[in-house]
């Protein structure tokens, strides 16, 4: 604004109470009214409490700000549950108080003879008394009652002078900690995590799952972004009036919301790097001995025509996807089905794996599943393959082909990075790894062609963590979506471990809505015909000229790392 006119003037001050509505929401504040429209009233604090990088009158207000597409995805979009952002008046929202727990089992002897237990703070050393249920042996007090700030508390109890830890909170070494922050656990309860209808978990046997997406239903005419790093602008987008920024958010947004629906928005990412965990804890992780599990989930979407050859399952050990080679439909006359062959591999994999094994180190028996799976098959078919187990706190994968996996854990400074990832498996340009079982008379019309057995996988041992998030994937995935996009939705899970240690054990995010979360944005890319995505850029690498996004079957299985006796199931 330039001149000192009244109108100028007037303006101006709108713009600076605009920033300070932001502040004082920011603060916990309900926002002051202006006389203004309530809907005004609600963008301008919704803009100031998430750090728009521009304030009204076009000045930058932090470099600690996210990029505008980012600032799209936290676009409030009042007809959508993912996109509903807290409420202005989030502060007054009731809560249950936060509470420290513990709880006996029957077996011990301590369970019904105990009369009193006592929870004692490391800081301090001081002792607060708890009070049992009457029908069972679980003892709790509320954090107010111990005088204990918002922070992270380090704790343990006394049982008829007996020192123990309860199962209903995270372990630190020898103690138990808790989060205790009351905007966060704010935050959670009052956003509206909906449950998906279908339930797309698997424990134990093999499965295939299909979710038909009708034509539409992810969005038309979205211009894909290079990266979820550039400007707008960049992106060639049309230039939008602030009218239409307030009329449809959704146009900067860069995944369609229905493709996330049981997530969290990337405001979660905010709040949780401001909870700094003690500087021990990374050290406590590594060292724990205590055993881990899986609570896992699955999505597959097919493409548009023919039959999804993707298949997978997903237990509480053991995970697995067998990407059927398409290029075998042509021969589909002499028997070959790609599709039932995949879905073979797997499920021999899932029943190999859920036997008794003889005392085989875990990365022996993965290797061995992938090689009974390949030799019991009955079926016809050429199929890449991927198996991960875990046990103890070692994780073990064998990849054969293009198959692929991600580990994602909260770094140093509680944002997601990439702590392992599998490496594809390639002959030659498209031409991946893969176990093939071809008929007596298909064989004999290629007499020199080199078959790849379970012997070639690629093999990864990998020590993991309370909270780490497991995706193995399809080609179909990471053929369309790169790694930062990849973080960009996971960033709006919580973990089971988070979860926990902030006392909400039942707002952990699902993994199968995370596994479809991560499906169906590889979805919307795959057909996209001005998309940028990684299996373009390999064609180019390879003098192949590819445009658009890869249309292909999409398979994601996604698992939360938790441990044993703590989390979901």
């Amino acid at each position: 604004l330039q001149g000192s006119n009244s109108a100028g003037m007037a303006m101006e001050q709108r713009g600076n109470g605009c920033c300070f509505q932001g502040i004082r929401l920011l603060l916990g504040q309900p926002p002051e009214s202006d006389g203004h429209d309530e809907a005004v009233n609600r963008r301008r604090s919704f803009r100031g409490a998430l750090y728009s990088n521009l304030d009204v009158v076009g000045r930058p207000l932090s470099r600690r700000t996210p990029s505008l597409p980012n600032f799209g995805d936290l676009a409030m979009d009042e007809d959508a549950n993912f996109h509903r952002m807290p409420s202005p008046h989030a502060a007054n929202v009731e809560i249950v108080g936060q509470q420290i727990v513990l709880v006996l089992s029957r077996a011990l002897p301590e369970a019904e003879t105990a009369t009193s237990a006592m929870v004692v703070f490391k800081s301090d050393n001081s002792k607060h008394q708890l009070l049992r249920d009457a029908d069972e042996p679980r003892w709790s007090i509320p954090f107010s009652d111990t005088g204990r700030g918002n922070g992270i508390h380090l704790f343990h109890f006394l049982v008829g002078g007996t020192r123990v830890l309860s199962s209903e909170h995270p372990v630190l070494g020898s103690w138990n900690v808790a989060l205790v922050s009351d905007s966060l656990r704010r935050y959670l309860v009052s956003f509206a995590q909906e449950e998906s209808d279908a339930n797309l978990a698997s424990v134990s046997t093999p499965m295939r799952r299909l979710m038909k997406l009708q034509s539409g239903t992810l969005g038309k005419g979205l211009v894909r972004p290079r990266s979820i790093s550039h400007h707008l602008a960049a992106l060639g987008m049309p230039t939008m009036t602030r009218e239409e920024k307030a009329a449809n958010f959704d146009r900067s947004i860069v995944f369609h919301k229905s493709s996330r629906d049981g997530l969290y928005d990337p405001q979660l990412r905010l709040r949780l790097e401001a909870c700094e965990l003690p500087a021990d804890w990374e050290a406590s992780q590594q060292n724990s001995t205590q055993s881990v599990r899986l609570w896992s989930g699955s999505c597959s979407l097919g493409k548009e025509t023919g039959p999804c050859e993707d298949a997978c399952f997903a237990g509480t050990s053991a995970l697995g996807v067998a990407d059927g080679v398409g290029g075998m439909a042509p021969y589909a006359s002499y028997g070959v089905d790609a599709a039932a062959y995949a879905d073979e591999l797997m499920k021999n994999a899932a029943n190999c794996l859920a036997q008794v094994w003889p005392p085989l180190p875990v990365h022996e028996r993965v290797k061995a599943a992938v090689k009974q799976s390949e030799e019991q098959a009955m079926t016809f078919g050429a199929s890449t393959m991927i198996l991960a187990a875990v046990e103890g706190r070692t994780l073990s994968v064998a990849n054969l082909g293009d198959s692929g996996f991600l580990l994602l854990r909260r770094g140093r400074h509680r944002r997601l990075e990439i702590a392992e990832r599998s490496v594809e498996q390639h002959h030659r340009w498209n031409c991946p790894y893969q176990l093939t079982r071809l008929p007596p008379a298909l064989a004999a019309k290629f007499p020199d062609l080199t078959h790849d057995h379970a012997g070639d996988c690629d093999m990864y041992n990998i020590s993991v963590r309370d909270g780490d998030l497991l995706i193995l994937y399809s080609d179909g995935l990471k053929d369309n979506l790169h790694d930062s996009e990849i973080l960009h939705i996971a960033e709006c899970a919580l973990s089971p471990f988070y979860s926990e240690l902030v006392g909400l054990r039942d707002k952990a995010t699902r993994p199968d809505h995370m596994a479809k979360a991560l499906a169906s944005a590889a979805k919307e890319r795959s057909t996209d015909g001005r998309a940028r995505v990684p299996f373009a850029e390999y064609c180019r690498q390879h003098g192949y000229d590819f445009q658009g996004g890869k249309r292909d079957d999409i398979t994601a299985v996604v698992a939360w790392i938790v441990r044993e006796g703590g989390g979901q199931i």
